[in-house]
């Protein structure tokens, strides 16, 4: 069993993007930014991927920057906010619906129809 089998992923990516980093202030200078380029374009791939996951997996997401980041549930306010900027997008309420009289009336609700029969 791995030690990090029970850590958030986004936290391992973090690490790993970390660890990577780290590495790369031990390369020599002329390779240095190229390689920074390369952790630099890991990373968009990285939060791209996981804006998309999320929302194949049916999170809400936000339009707010690309790309998107999620909205996340706070049960304290009852609403999705935004990870980045703090939008909220508060629980749908329930709305009830009350039957119409267009289908009585055009029915003949009486028995008598449209045309008085």
């Amino acid at each position: 069993m791995s030690n990090y089998e029970f850590v958030d992923p986004q936290k391992l990516v973090h690490r790993a993007i970390g660890q990577l980093k780290k590495a790369s202030a031990e390369v020599s200078p002329e390779r240095r930014e190229e390689i920074e380029q390369t952790i630099k374009q890991a990373e968009e791939m990285l939060a791209i991927a996981r804006s998309k996951g999320a929302k194949e997996m049916g999170f809400r997401i936000h339009d707010c920057k690309y790309p998107a980041p999620l909205m996340l549930w706070d049960e304290r306010r009852q609403a999705h906010i935004c990870e980045h900027c703090g939008h909220t997008r508060q629980k749908p309420v329930a709305v009830r619906v009350r039957p119409g009289t267009w289908p009585r009336s055009r029915g003949g609700g009486d028995g008598t129809g449209w045309m008085g029969n």
